[in-house]
């Protein structure tokens, strides 16, 4: 079978995979015992295609509240009680009497008093500061969302410590964001917080979404999927928003990272709050009165559970074909056959030089040196694209026509 391999790595995939099932087929291992022939069979298969991997990549349950009790789990959550309005001209206080658990879901409820700092409403917000915060993985909860307008469910993250500097320069990862009221309770987006401490600060967004029903019907499962490589968000399993991180997160007026991924490269700690008005209605949040609140169908924020899923193997290089996928910058095919290979060589000769670190990671013996030439042109000019795109935009990515911005 040897021989197979060193062809393979001059095909394509398709081709790759031809000779695979064709050598599978021979008599070659006929006289083999059967579990000796499915593990050399499976190593070929790795070898060939390049997968393996990702393979060795997988999520592992390793922490969850079912909310199972008739009280707050306070080993697992950190009731907060302020009344200053979380940065976002909330208008309510936080206290520990909104936050209940009761017949097997979290409920934290939003209601009208008087509060400290002339508030008219109240509300609940918890954190897992204290008790958890985690890098790479997957995050699921089943949340059953408010019916009230101007109300302002959240379920987000932030980093366990300030690697790089106060808010957002260290980041912020919001997995579900919704507008109480709006388009029959179906708004909800997801965002991530990056940059320079404020004011210097920047975000990308899903931008409003519209769930195909009320989320203050049902239950439904948000998750935030985390990898080296992205950051890909779901509602009840069908992904609508993906931020790659293999990119840099630096502002032109602002440049506290060295590395692609940063700062979402560390541990953060799940929040879960219902907040009553601020900035994420602009500036109709301040057409909430009292009358209005008193319409509240359904005031209460309802979780189900959190499941935090660790990430197994998330030092290990993603194959090429996964690298591909998520660059920003790439070449507008994945097939080196249909490339130009002059413009192709000239393109990668002028990355090259203007920055000879941009190619070290495809060198033969380097992470990605087994990928085929237009994966490995995708890398470099990924390189390229982030190291001038503040100053060049999009076109950082052209390269005669050879590359395009997808993300």
């Amino acid at each position: 079978m040897l021989h197979l391999l060193h062809l393979g790595l001059s095909l394509n995939r398709s081709q790759i995979i031809n000779q695979m099932e064709l050598a599978l087929s021979l008599n070659h291992y006929r006289d083999r015992p059967h579990a000796e022939m499915q593990g050399k069979a499976a190593t070929l298969f790795c070898l060939l295609i390049l997968a393996c991997v990702s393979s060795q990549r997988s999520f592992r349950l390793v922490w969850s509240d079912e909310f199972n009790g008739d009280t707050l789990d306070k080993t697992k959550w950190q009731p907060e009680v302020n009344c200053d309005g979380g940065g976002n001209n909330e208008l309510q206080c936080y206290r520990s009497d909104n936050v209940q658990v009761q017949n097997g879901a979290l409920r934290i409820t939003a209601r009208v008093e008087d509060g400290a700092n002339g508030k008219k409403y109240s509300s609940g917000r918890i954190n897992t500061a204290h008790a958890g915060a985690w890098r790479y993985g997957k995050i699921d909860v089943r949340v059953k969302s408010v019916d009230g307008l101007y109300l302002w469910p959240a379920i987000w993250m932030m980093p366990k410590d300030n690697v790089y500097g106060g808010w957002a320069a260290s980041g912020e990862i919001d997995i579900l964001e919704s507008r109480g009221g709006y388009n029959n309770n179906r708004d909800f987006s997801s965002a991530l917080h990056y940059g320079g401490a404020w004011p210097n600060n920047f975000y990308q967004s899903s931008g409003f979404k519209n769930a195909s029903q009320s989320l203050s019907s049902g239950y439904h499962n948000f998750t935030a999927i985390w990898t080296p490589e992205t950051i890909r968000f779901l509602l009840d399993g069908s992904e609508y928003y993906r931020a790659s991180l293999l990119r840099t997160f630096n502002l032109q007026k602002s440049k506290p990272y060295h590395q692609f991924g940063q700062p979402f490269d560390q541990k953060f700690y799940i929040i879960i709050n219902l907040a009553v008005g601020g900035g994420i209605f602009a500036d109709k949040a301040g057409a909430l009165t009292r009358d209005v609140a008193k319409n509240w169908k359904n005031p209460t924020f309802i979780i189900d559970y959190v499941r935090v899923y660790e990430l197994i193997g998330a030092d290990v290089t993603p194959d090429c074909d996964t690298m591909y996928r998520n660059l920003p910058c790439r070449a507008w095919t994945q097939d080196p056959t249909q490339i130009d290979a002059q413009k192709m060589g000239t393109t990668f000769d002028w990355i090259c030089a203007q920055n000879a670190s941009f190619c070290k990671d495809v060198q033969s013996k380097a992470k990605y040196g087994k990928c085929n030439t237009a994966e490995k042109l995708s890398w470099i000019m990924n390189m390229y694209y982030q190291s001038v795109k503040g100053e060049q935009g999009k076109d950082g990515c052209n390269f005669s026509g050879l590359g395009r911005v997808v993300q």
